[in-house]
């Protein structure tokens, strides 16, 4: 199997897209760039999307990736199963990077993650991709965790992983699954949701043998320090109520728009007051001080990995003056960001 867990960078040069967004008509898809090369075609063919509303979703598509960038973003926290069915495929959750290539056979591989990640993934040009991605939220999977579960030390962990076998049969469904027609009709939405359940219960029993077999399973042992006084266990904690953890979901999801506290409070339907009691009464901090951090810390993992300039990162996490984001960044960090970045 031609597939490895990396932890050094490709050598190709790669411009970094922060922002895409999927355009339709009847016969392609595309996902383009609506950063500085906006409106730029990136990937095009047919894509499956379809949140099922109780927290597990599922993403894929046969595609072709048109040019040469990486696409940044941050992962909620969310058991992640993705199936390579063709093609190559380079992805990495903050220091955890996978490098899959399915020549030889399919690949399986999964992917906890019990807080927010950076995400990042290479888009190759002449890359022709299969792929299937399935996704659970913490909240999915306690509600369905068993007292004798057999993947429970699994998903107890942030970014612990593990390949696993694809058989002739999650190799059928899996391509039965991305070739599925999107619909809004309530049999084809149920239908599908049926066929997903099915695919993730063998998948569940490849993963586990795997265990038994101590072949396949790698967990990540690479500890990052942190300087900061904000203890990032906050959004691991399992017993974060529901409405605190659907507020964490938010801000991670809008980190590169403006948010206030007007806003998150509307969202959830309550005054400001309620919501910083709650936010703090639950994590430690404030909802300003757990923003700025994760802003921070997102322009921090830019920075090592090449992808922009001081200056850069001091917009990129909402700072206008470079002097005051440096500032903040040696609080956090215990260094300017010139020590973290990489030249």
């Amino acid at each position: 199997m031609n597939n490895k867990i990396m932890n050094t960078e490709n050598t190709l040069k790669l411009r970094k897209t922060t922002l895409t967004q999927r355009v339709e008509d009847a016969e392609k898809q595309w996902i383009i760039d609506q950063g500085i090369h906006q409106n730029s075609r990136l990937i095009e063919g047919r894509f499956l999307s379809s949140r099922f509303g109780n927290g597990f979703s599922i993403d894929g598509g046969n595609i072709d990736e048109l040019t040469n960038t990486r696409i940044v973003s941050v992962a909620s926290s969310a058991l992640i199963i993705t199936i390579l069915l063709e093609g190559t495929l380079k992805f990495g959750y903050d220091d955890l990077a996978f490098d899959l290539d399915s020549k030889n056979q399919a690949v399986g591989i999964a992917v906890n993650l019990t807080k927010p990640a950076n995400f990042r993934r290479d888009v190759l040009q002449s890359n022709h991709v299969k792929k299937l991605h399935l996704m659970f939220t913490p909240e999915w999977i306690r509600n369905r965790l068993g007292s004798h579960c057999d993947i429970a030390e699994f998903i107890q962990e942030h970014k612990n992983n593990a390949f696993f076998q694809i058989t002739p049969s999650i190799y059928k469904m899996t391509s039965d699954i991305i070739c599925f027609k999107n619909s809004d009709s309530f049999s084809q939405k149920i239908k599908l949701e049926a066929m997903s359940y099915k695919l993730l219960s063998e998948i569940i029993e490849q993963l586990i043998i795997s265990k038994k077999n101590k072949i396949l399973t790698i967990k990540n042992n690479h500890a990052v320090e942190h300087s900061s006084s904000i203890p990032m266990q906050i959004v691991a904690n399992k017993d974060i109520h529901k409405t605190v953890e659907n507020m964490l979901g938010y801000i991670e999801k809008n980190l590169s728009q403006p948010l206030c506290l007007e806003t998150i409070a509307q969202k959830f339907s309550m005054s400001i007051s309620n919501l910083q009691r709650k936010f703090k009464q639950e994590l430690g901090l404030t909802v300003k001080n757990y923003i700025r951090y994760r802003r921070l810390e997102i322009a921090k993992y830019h920075l090592e990995q090449g992808l922009i300039s001081v200056t850069e990162a001091s917009y990129e996490a909402g700072y206008h003056h470079p002097a005051n984001f440096t500032h903040a960044f040696k609080k956090t960090f215990g260094h300017p960001p010139k020590n973290f970045a990489k030249h």
